[in-house]
């Protein structure tokens, strides 16, 4: 599994930090108390972020806790922070950058975390290959259509010489919820994390069909957003420094 050197990283945050330096009569401001939103699970993957979201940031500057509010739905993150119901989102990065490019004024201003724990998670019985995701009687359970759930298992359907316009993809988000779907049968293969596919694998006949960081050199998974009309206050924009601080030092 490929990972972005932690030392490249704090160098780049390094910079990101002295970019937006801010006078220091600023600074002795009360900081903003930020909304984020985060993913529906935490797993192992997630916990230096959240830990930084929940009590790294409150150990810089003084700032406060911020609110964290789950979501299931990866595109209702993007939808919360487009629309300004949150300040700050953690979450798909296709579904991101998808909005900025239809016109929402999104910025990637750093990682939740630098690679993905995400693997696909098939019913042995039903699925032995890719290509058997195929089958017109085969089901595969994404986060959402079109974003990195999903987009994770497109170069290697094709690789292997299958179609995905011919594999059926439904809606399921949260990967505890697709846990209990293919655990009760109700669909074929899903994509959850590998702490989860430890579990699901000692409880019935199902393998793992698919590692990205087997296919991919590098794999973003999720990302830290914000607009560009909340980086254009300097309080907010301190703020956002100091949120990706805490992330890289957690």
């Amino acid at each position: 599994m490929n990972e972005i050197p932690r030392r490249a990283m704090l160098s780049a945050t390094a910079g990101f930090a002295a970019a937006g330096a801010l006078p220091s009569p600023l600074r002795a401001q009360v900081p903003p108390k930020l909304t984020i939103d985060i993913v529906g699970n935490t797993l192992g993957i997630h916990i230096p972020a959240v830990y930084a979201f929940r009590e790294g940031l409150a150990k810089i500057d003084g700032n406060p806790p911020p609110d964290l509010l789950r979501i299931d739905k990866l595109p209702v993150i993007v939808q919360s922070v487009v629309s300004g119901a949150a300040n700050v989102g953690d979450g798909d990065v296709i579904t991101a950058l998808r909005a900025a490019e239809a016109g929402a004024d999104l910025r990637i201003i750093g990682l939740g975390f630098g690679t993905t724990s995400l693997v696909f998670v098939a019913n042995a019985d039903r699925v032995a290959m890719l290509a058997d995701l195929a089958k017109p009687d085969r089901t595969i359970a994404v986060n959402t259509v079109g974003d990195f759930t999903q987009a994770m298992l497109i170069g290697p359907l094709l690789k292997a010489g299958v179609d995905p316009s011919k594999v059926t993809f439904i809606e399921i988000g949260g990967s505890g919820n697709r846990v209990k779907a293919l655990l009760s049968g109700k669909v074929d293969a899903v994509p959850i994390h590998i702490d989860q596919a430890d579990e699901v694998l000692a409880k019935g006949h199902y393998k793992i069909l698919l590692k990205p960081w087997d296919v991919y050199d590098t794999f973003f998974g999720e990302v830290i957003f914000v607009t560009g009309d909340f980086l254009a206050k300097p309080a907010n924009r301190h703020a956002a420094v100091d949120l990706i601080r805490a992330v890289v030092l957690a």
